[in-house]
């Protein structure tokens, strides 16, 4: 299944990347929280 990848995508990754990666996603996140409240009322 998809998810057994990705853990053994994630575990592949070094703590730092991990970090980066969470970093990341939730700066996306909420950038997308912000457009999505602001382009679409």
């Amino acid at each position: 299944p998809l998810f057994e990848i990705e853990n053994q995508i994630w575990n592949e990754w070094t703590a730092e990347e991990q970090l980066q990666y969470l970093t990341l996603t939730k700066k996306y996140c909420d950038a997308l929280k912000k457009h999505m409240h602001t382009d679409f009322q």
